[in-house]
């Protein structure tokens, strides 16, 4: 089943709806593969869902029957139980006035694929058949992140230590990943060059190598969306940006925009908002492209990996 399915399936559900898809997905995925050894031992369900207003844990085999889960006020969290980990989030809900196909079912088929691929095992051997040495791997599906961002004001809260110090190295935010052939990052000011920035980087050129691809990496200082979560995580003094995959075309429009922004003409404002960035009316998931999400997917499981092996060096 392609990843372009998944999107489609969510484009245009409710939250609540959204919400139980995902849940069942993976509790698939948990039935057929191996999670973190000894996760179970150290208390730590591998699905975690909470609700925002409590914060409480729930029970994964409950998670249909709390009148909140209609709404979409839930956060779904994959832990790894590991002392330093990789943060890979995007929101599962929708905005208002769309089906939210790019923005942001496209997001979530990609992690649900990245989810099964960093769980996959030997069936052999039962090892998992990818070990990171260093960090572990962490997912989130937040909630409200089309409207006010709670979901990922409230996680980032729970990574704060009480002494300050947090176990997130740093948050790949993944927000409109299903149209176009070039990956961008942002907001990323010039000449960054923090651990998660390289490491995309670097598996953008991994990715080239390895299919024949010429996928494009740019990153922008603009904002590609009125709403995203990466901020939520900034005030942890961690590296956190969103990746996105975008065309040629609305990376000019997007320029063109913010051109017009700053000579502060309305007119040029509104005709370069009609693109598949700015327009959520048109979001649709005929406009959606299974090579894009395989490629968005294979560039994020690389850049996961990479940072991993590279982390006692760029601590």
């Amino acid at each position: 089943m392609g990843l372009i399915h998944t999107a489609k399936i969510l484009a245009g559900r409710s939250n609540g709806e959204r919400y139980n898809f995902i849940v069942d997905e993976i509790q698939d995925l948990q039935r057929g593969l191996t999670w973190e050894a000894g996760l179970q031992e150290k208390g730590i369900n591998p699905v975690l869902t909470y609700h925002l207003e409590s914060c409480v844990e729930e029970d994964p085999d409950e998670i249909h029957n709390a009148s909140a889960h209609k709404d979409g006020l839930v956060n779904i969290i994959i832990p790894s139980g590991k002392p330093k980990v990789i943060g890979v989030c995007c929101n599962y809900d929708a905005p208002s006035n769309s089906d939210g196909a790019n923005d942001n079912a496209s997001s979530v088929a990609v992690m649900l694929n990245l989810i099964d691929r960093f769980h996959q095992v030997n069936p052999k051997t039962g090892q998992k058949l990818v070990q990171l040495a260093n960090l572990g791997v962490e997912f989130y599906l937040v909630c409200n992140g089309a409207s006010n961002m709670l979901g990922s004001k409230e996680l980032a809260q729970n990574f704060q230590n009480y002494d300050g110090s947090t176990p997130l190295v740093g948050m790949y935010n993944l927000k409109m990943t299903g149209i176009g052939d070039r990956v961008i990052a942002w907001p990323v000011n010039a000449g960054e060059t923090g651990p998660l920035l390289t490491s995309l980087r670097a598996a953008i050129q991994q990715h080239n190598s390895a299919t024949g691809s010429s996928v494009k990496g740019s990153s922008t200082t603009h904002h590609l969306s009125n709403n995203y979560d990466y901020k939520s995580f900034c005030g942890l003094g961690v590296e956190s940006f969103c990746v996105s995959a975008t065309t040629r075309e609305d990376l000019d429009a997007m320029k063109s925009f913010y051109e017009a922004v700053e000579r502060a003409n309305p007119a040029e404002i509104v005709r370069h908002t009609d693109t598949s960035i700015f327009l959520s009316a048109a979001d649709t998931s005929d406009k959606l492209s299974e090579a894009t999400l395989q490629m968005v997917s294979d560039i994020m499981f690389r850049a996961i990996v990479t940072l991993d092996a590279n982390y006692p060096r760029v601590r």
